[in-house]
């Protein structure tokens, strides 16, 4: 078997990608959930951290009222909480928030 240059280029390419990819959250468990998020917020400047761990809650909280007003039992409400989030980055989670943000002002305009 013969190792080409090709076959070496892109074999340092995609551990290349690896390497440099974004941390995600990991809501598989809750020790995944909270490595990958102290993993996310540790290489974030402290606004931003700040700011990502309040999307966080506030993302969980959202959801979980949602899926515990709809009749689910308490497996279904953390599954659902975590399926929101699992596999964001920082910037995705902080998009999602703003997205939801500017949702509920647009609500909240409406019904006045």
């Amino acid at each position: 078997m013969t190792f080409s240059f090709k076959s070496a280029v892109l074999v340092f390419f995609v551990a290349f990608l690896i390497g440099c990819s974004e941390p995600t959250l990991d809501t598989t468990t809750k020790e995944t959930f909270q490595s990958s998020l102290k993993e996310m917020t540790d290489g974030l400047p402290k606004e931003k951290a700040d700011r990502l761990l309040k999307s966080v809650t506030g993302i969980f909280m959202l959801s979980g009222l949602q899926a515990a007003f709809s009749g689910k039992t308490d497996e279904d409400i953390e599954k659902a909480m975590g399926a929101q989030l699992h596999g964001k980055t920082a910037d995705e989670i902080l998009s999602m928030a703003d997205e939801i943000a500017k949702k509920m002002r647009e609500k909240k305009d409406n019904k006045q």
